[in-house]
């Protein structure tokens, strides 16, 4: 979402078309057309942020295990939250 975008995102989901069914022939006529058409889903966005601060010294060779834990642990937060935004959700 651009900045200052909004909180609604558009989404077009479009429909299945019928599987045909007229086998095609050399008598010239051709099968009956479809028309393609979409749904459109109006979604609203919601924006949930946390953070970490490291306070141990970390050598510069063995950052990266420290940063996967912790992005790690991050990740964890962010489904935790999804679920209670579910749960509140669905007793609403």
């Amino acid at each position: 979402m651009p900045a200052n975008g909004g909180t609604t995102c558009r989404f077009m989901r479009p429909r299945a078309l019928t599987p045909p069914t007229v086998q095609l022939g050399n008598s010239g006529i051709d099968p009956p057309a479809q028309i393609p058409q979409r749904d459109i889903i109006d979604a609203q966005m919601a924006f949930f942020g946390t953070g970490c601060i490291i306070n141990e010294q970390v050598i510069i060779q063995d950052q990266e295990g420290v940063l996967a834990w912790v992005s790690e642990r991050l990740a964890v937060a962010m489904r935790q939250a999804e679920d209670l935004k579910e749960e509140y959700l669905l007793a609403a």
